[in-house]
């Protein structure tokens, strides 16, 4: 197995486009990645260096096969659920914070930030890979449960309210993060850890224009 096998054999793992593979290495011509692949073109080292990191492998394997294969680093990833290695599986954030307080205007909701998680530990915890976002908290309503800067692994499959969750939702074009409960009357009781704020309560007609992007799982916090 010469080096373009290999540098295909690690792209198809991660079931990537050959443009995406470009994009990541910061390439603007097209094409290049097809010629290496084909072994049309012998890549220069630098050239080597980006596609390893691109494609989470050691440069030493791609250029000579030498083993192990992979780095266990969290180097590059797509923002959209990617696997970056048989290890890890890196994943997005939604932009911007979910509001723990006033909420934050919704512009755009993906982000190029990722954190990275071990794929063992989100299939043991049976989280579905793909479906999963992180969240950063802004304000204090979800104190002492959640704080000022929380990162929140959000589970979007999981859209049915469960009284007494947390969720995050997105309600008049703003993210927040709260426990919700279904009421009596079809309205939602959206509440608050903070015992100093109120609770808000939506009627039927008010519950339409709320939208829950997913159930939080995880918290990862400061000391």
């Amino acid at each position: 197995m010469g080096f373009h096998d290999r540098l295909k054999r690690a792209r198809k793992s991660l079931g990537l486009r050959q443009g995406v593979v470009e994009a990541r290495c910061g390439w603007r011509s097209q094409g290049r990645l097809s010629n290496y692949e084909r072994g049309v073109r012998s890549p220069k080292l630098a050239d080597i260096l980006i596609l390893a990191k691109a494609l989470a492998v050691r440069p030493e394997w791609l250029l000579t096969g030498e083993e192990p294969r992979h780095t266990h680093e969290a180097v590059v990833s797509d923002p959209d659920g990617t696997r970056i290695s048989e290890e890890f599986m890196v994943i997005p954030y939604y932009s911007p914070v979910a509001s723990a307080g006033l909420g934050g205007e919704v512009y755009e909701e993906r982000s190029a930030r990722c954190l990275a998680f071990r794929r063992e530990w989100l299939m043991k915890e049976g989280f579905p890979l793909g479906r999963l976002s992180l969240v950063r908290v802004e304000g204090d309503t979800m104190e002492p449960t959640l704080t000022d800067g929380d990162v929140l692994l959000v589970n979007q499959r999981e859209k049915e309210v469960i009284d007494g969750r947390i969720y995050v939702m997105r309600l008049d074009m703003k993210l927040y993060v709260k426990r919700l409960q279904i009421v009596p009357g079809g309205r939602m009781l959206i509440k608050s850890d903070n015992r100093n704020i109120e609770n808000v309560i939506l009627d039927e007609h008010s519950i339409d224009k709320a939208e829950i992007i997913g159930r939080v799982v995880w918290v990862g916090k400061r000391v």
